[in-house]
This record gives structure tokens, C-alpha cells and sequence, in this order.
């Protein structure tokens, strides 16, 4: 068991207003959180290989390790890429955290943001494709 203070709490998408909180955790969720956050680098990678490859490493973690706000953010950014079997997986496992899991991103302006540009790139897409 480890002992999480207040200043550490954020890291694991815990809001507390109270700094004189702490929460036990096991060591082995902290070991697993540290293994997610560089899974979570990986889909910086402009391999599509090394990206999807991190993508089923975050969902075989799905029933250990609950995504923090924080790293909902990360994978959201990168749903800005050309890859659709990437936006799809991505889009598969922000839907579970949103809508299942009840999690939302910390930065929620800017999802939204992403989203509402890639609807918008679907929606041209489908528009131009439509025309003959």
C-alpha cells in the first residue's frame, strides 16, 4: 500500500479541494499508472503501427486502470490524425470513458473542440462525396 497526498491526487484524476486529503492506493496502481503514462507517449509516434499497438496496450488495462482526465486529454488530441482505424479506436475508448465509465477529460473546452472539428471533417467529406 502507498499513501497518496494532495499533491499527487490530480495525477490520478481525483478532484479534493481538501489539501489535507490523502487516499491509499496499491503500489501496483501506481506502477501500472507510470506504465500508461508511457503507453500514452506512444500515441504521439507518427507510426500508425506503434499508435495502434498503444491503443490495445491502454484497452487490455481497461478492467486494472481507470484513464485519468488528464490522459483522456492526450488521447483526444489525437484524434487530429488522417488515420480512420485510429479516430475510430480512439473514438471507441473516449465514448467508454465518457458515456460508461462516467469520466470526462479535464479539458473539456478542448474536446469539445476536437470533436466538433471532426464532425466537421466527417460532414465535408460526406458532402463531397455525395456530388456528382
Amino acid at each position: 500500500m502507498s499513501i497518496l497526498r494532495y499533491k499527487d491526487i490530480d495525477k490520478f484524476g481525483i478532484k479534493e479541494d481538501d489539501k489535507r486529503a490523502s487516499y491509499l492506493t496499491l503500489r501496483k496502481t501506481e506502477k501500472i499508472s507510470s506504465h500508461i503514462d508511457t503507453v500514452i507517449e506512444k500515441l504521439s509516434s507518427d507510426n500508425p503501427v506503434i499508435q495502434k499497438m498503444a491503443l490495445r496496450e491502454l484497452e487490455k488495462y481497461g478492467k486494472q486502470y481507470v484513464l485519468t482526465p488528464n490522459q483522456l486529454d492526450i488521447l483526444i488530441a489525437q484524434l487530429g490524425t488522417e488515420d480512420i482505424d485510429l479516430i475510430d479506436h480512439i473514438l471507441r475508448i473516449v465514448y467508454t470513458y465518457i458515456d460508461k465509465k462516467d469520466i470526462e477529460p479535464y479539458s473539456k473546452h478542448e474536446a469539445v473542440k476536437m470533436l466538433r472539428s471532426l464532425l466537421i471533417g466527417i460532414l465535408y467529406h460526406c458532402h463531397t462525396s455525395i456530388r456528382i
